[in-house]
Formats: structure tokens, sequence, C-alpha cells
């Protein structure tokens, strides 16, 4: 089925999401399917999102979400789905040849080891706040959340540190996907061009009492067609060079 036609999997189970184009295929599971396939949707098209940056997720913009398929792979009680997601993933073999980026099930934050030399090189690198915590996670093998909650001091607290260890900010950083936003008037008049969902959100902080991920929620709704527009306005992703991308900044 279509990814639109997500709606109608409202229910536990472990679901295959599939490029028509490569034959690469993603295995997820989901308490409710409807639900995740929404949240992978949403995470492709808002900047802001912690995977944005994900296999799956690069796919979908790079390919168009109309070249993808949806199906379900097994409904199974929810206490099962760790197990089959493992099974399916294996069967498919899409960590390897695919889009998912582990072997399936949630892994116990309980069960995760670091030694101490890894986990001082983790703080170190958060004081300094140059790598994003995906990729600290992806040096030492472990899940952003893992990350996160070293932190904040959630795990291997250290009482001579003030946490969190890297304090949030409000400059927003911008990664290259190859892809721009553009903003266009009611009866089509291109008006602006934003490197970003979350940079076009900022620009219209101030003029709506709603916060910068309400609003760069809506816009996303917009570029993947799902609303018409937005704040007055109508919006579409569109490709662009680096060269060109980089020019939006000055």
């Amino acid at each position: 089925m279509k990814i639109e036609e997500r709606t109608k999997l409202k229910f536990p189970g472990i679901y295959l999401i599939k490029n028509n184009i490569t034959g690469h295929c993603y295995v997820g599971q989901a308490r409710h399917i409807a639900r995740r396939i929404y949240e992978h949707l949403h995470s492709t098209f808002l900047s802001t999102k912690s995977d944005y940056n994900y296999p799956l997720h690069r796919a979908f913009r790079k390919y168009g979400i109309d070249n993808f398929e949806l199906g379900v792979l097994e409904q199974c009680n929810v206490d099962e789905l760790n197990i089959r997601e493992r099974y399916w993933v294996a069967k498919f073999d899409s960590k390897n040849n695919g889009y998912n980026q582990t072997e399936g099930g949630y892994q116990s934050i309980r069960h995760i080891k670091l030694s101490k030399n890894a986990i001082e090189e983790i703080k170190q690198l958060l004081l300094e706040n140059k790598l994003s915590n995906v990729e600290i996670g992806k040096k030492y093998n472990v899940s952003k959340d893992v990350i996160q909650r070293i932190n904040t001091g959630r795990m291997w607290h250290d009482s001579s540190i003030s946490y969190p260890i890297r304090q949030k900010t409000k400059e927003r950083t911008y990664h290259f996907n190859g892809l721009c936003v553009k903003q266009y008037s009611v009866d089509g008049i291109e008006l602006n061009v934003f490197p970003s969902i979350s940079a076009a959100a900022q620009s219209l902080l101030g003029l709506t009492n709603k916060d910068s991920d309400s609003i760069a929620g809506a816009i996303s709704r917009c570029c993947r067609k799902i609303n018409k527009s937005a704040y007055g306005y109508k919006w579409q992703l569109a490709e662009i060079s680096e060269k060109e991308w980089l020019k939006l900044f000055n």
C-alpha cells in the first residue's frame, strides 16, 4: 500500500517500508503502526527533529514518498515486538542492506557498557558542543538517548560536574541535504527561499502566537501536500545545489 494509506493500520505489529526504486527496506515495530508511520513522515521534513538525518528519512527526501511501499509483516502482541522485529530485520538483512541502523529490538539502558575513558571522552565532546548527540552515539556505538542521559547526569553522574553538560542554545544549526523550502503567495508568486523548514518557521515568529516547532510542523504538512497552505502562504520543497544553499545565509 501507499504510505498515505497508513491510517488503516491502527494495531501493534511489525511493518516494512520498501523503496521501489532501489529495493532497500526498513523494518520497524510499533504499538500503533499508523501513528509510527506519521512520526517517520514528521521527522523526514522537520529538520529540528533529532532523527531528521536517519537513513530512512534521508531516502524519503531523496526518492520521494510516492516511491515507497508500506506493508505489514505481522500483527503481534506488544510484548512480542522486540523479538519479532529482530527476526524480520535479520530475514530482510535490512541493517546491512537497507535502512535499519540496528539488529532491531529496544536495548535496555541498564545493559549499556562503556569504559571509564569512553564516558569521560563523551562528557568532553558534550562540553565542546561540536558534535550532535547522534554523532557522538555513533562514535561509541550507543543511542542518542544514552548520550542525553549522560548529558543530564542520569547516567554516570559526577557530583563535580554542573548539569546539563551541554546547554541548549537558541541558535539553529542547518545541514545541507540537497533541498530548500520555497515560500509562495496564495496565488503562486514566489516570495522567499529558505535553507530548511526550521529556517522558514523562524521567519514567521512574531507574526503568530505559535512557537517555532508548531510553525515548522504546519509548513512541513504543506511540503508533504497534506495541507494546501500555512499562515497565509504556500510552501514547497525544491532541490538546490550546496553552493546556492550556502548563499541563503548571506
